[in-house]
């Protein structure tokens, strides 16, 4: 993809704009860096949470087609599924409106969203990496299609009753009974359920939120990017990411708490949020990294990104900067500073660079816990929801926290995970000790009454 790249640029070179040389060896058409954008506006942000089926499995095939309805206004945002097979392996989803029913047979009548490489486990829900973005409003349907190439992997499924049939729902979507599917839309067999996990975002509230964007006209590049945001005199929460990506292939976001400085070369530190295959729109214009992040930021704090490619297919356009560390982009909530350009992965450091990008944000936390039960105005809420393999608790308390502990239990009712001696309100928790599910949080005081408990997913 790097060799495409280059070419390409030569070509675009060719014309009235002269090429530069990149961090990375890439040619880039030269263009004047432009002044911070500096754009504030508010955008719809939402409430999101997840609903699953079983993981009884029993039965299973390359593929299953099964459709969702709204009770309220919905956008789908991911699909966890269970599997079988060894190894690693392609999934695709395929997407329509209204029933899957009377259109098992017809490629003409789905849309292929994205397809994306995965490895089995043998435990839980494994998370496909494909964001869906598909508004369904409250009474209508969708159909989706998830299915394996018939490679390495299957999909499990748990024999049902009815095709059509609502098997699981919440205050918010319907999972019905399905079709399961040769590859590709090949034989049947029902009625076959789902084992999957919908991930979806409530669409009729919206938060307090915004973006800030620092500038889109590049004339640099590389594999990453690091850089810090100040966040200004109120408590917010960083949502997602834009950036100016080239190509196609995986992308990473890091984030550490306080700054980059003194910490690029190593991965000490860094927490993982989550890596997705993407494709990006190109030169000069905003991608969507599909990570929903949900840090909670108190005000005064520093966050510290690095969002990057893995060398391989997708890179990242940025601008030469001034002086590392002074801020380029600010608002009333937040600022973005000056940072750095990096090679895969913590690697090569090219200084002053500035990062292209939009962060999205909203004021105040926007965890997305489903708060079970509270006493005397405790709460805690799980960020992000469902989980990666890290996540933060925010503990909202009428007094300062002391000496309190968190407690984490499966569906089952087992107590998984313990945190002790918690003197904050703000908790890293080590989801990575947890396996794909459901998990219950409680929030006790030093006696061991329950304070408030909360429901969250961990993919």
């Amino acid at each position: 993809m790097k060799k495409i790249y280059t070419l390409l640029a030569l070509i675009l070179g060719a014309g009235s704009l002269a090429a530069q040389q990149t961090d990375d060896g890439r040619l880039h058409p030269a263009k004047p860096a432009s002044a911070s954008q500096n754009s504030q506006m508010q955008i719809t942000s939402f409430s999101c949470d997840s609903t699953g089926t079983t993981l009884a499995a029993g039965n299973g095939n390359d593929g299953i087609m099964f459709d969702v309805t709204a009770v309220q206004n919905v956008r789908i945002t991911y699909i966890d599924v269970a599997l079988d097979g060894a190894g690693t392996g392609n999934m695709m989803i395929y997407y329509k409106s209204g029933t899957h029913v009377g259109s098992e047979g017809s490629a003409g009548a789905w849309t292929f969203l994205d397809s994306a490489h995965v490895a089995f486990s043998p435990t839980g829900f494994v998370h496909l990496p494909i964001y869906i973005n598909q508004i369904v409003t409250a009474g209508n349907s969708i159909a989706f299609y998830v299915t394996s190439d018939g490679g390495a992997l299957a999909v499990d499924y748990t024999n049902g009753t009815a095709v059509g049939n609502i098997y699981s729902q919440d205050a918010f979507i319907q999972i019905r009974e399905g079709t399961g599917i040769d590859y590709p839309f090949g034989g049947t067999f029902t009625p076959r359920i789902p084992n999957v996990n919908i991930n979806y975002c409530d669409i009729s509230s919206v938060p307090n939120c915004f973006t800030d964007t620092t500038t889109f006209v590049s004339n640099n590049g590389n594999d990453g990017n690091m850089f810090d945001v100040l966040i200004g005199s109120t408590d917010v929460t960083l949502r997602r990411l834009y950036c100016n990506v080239n190509g196609t292939g995986w992308w990473h976001i890091y984030y550490r708490s306080g700054t980059y400085v003194g910490n690029e070369s190593s991965s000490a530190g860094w927490i993982l949020l989550d890596s997705t295959y993407i494709t990006g729109a190109g030169f000069d214009v905003p991608t969507l990294i599909p990570i929903d992040m949900d840090i909670y930021a108190p005000a005064g704090s520093t966050v510290a990104f690095y969002t990057t490619g893995n060398g391989t297919g997708a890179d990242i356009n940025y601008t030469d900067g001034t002086t590392e560390g002074a801020v380029y982009s600010s608002n009333a909530h937040i600022s973005i500073k000056e940072g750095k350009g990096m090679t895969w992965p913590f690697g090569g450091l090219f200084a002053p660079r500035i990062w292209n990008g939009i962060l999205e944000y909203c004021v105040g936390p926007t965890g997305t816990a489903e708060t079970i039960t509270t006493t005397s105005n405790w709460s805690v809420q799980v960020m992000p929801n469902p989980a990666g393999e890290q996540a933060q608790l925010l503990i909202t308390a009428p007094a300062q926290v002391e000496n309190a502990s968190v407690r984490i239990f499966d569906m089952s009712g087992r107590e998984v995970l313990t945190i002790g001696g918690i003197n904050s309100n703000l908790v890293q928790l080590p989801t990575e000790q947890l396996s794909s599910g459901v998990y219950f949080c409680q929030v006790r005081d030093e006696k061991g009454n329950i304070l408030c408990t909360s429901k969250f997913v961990r993919q």
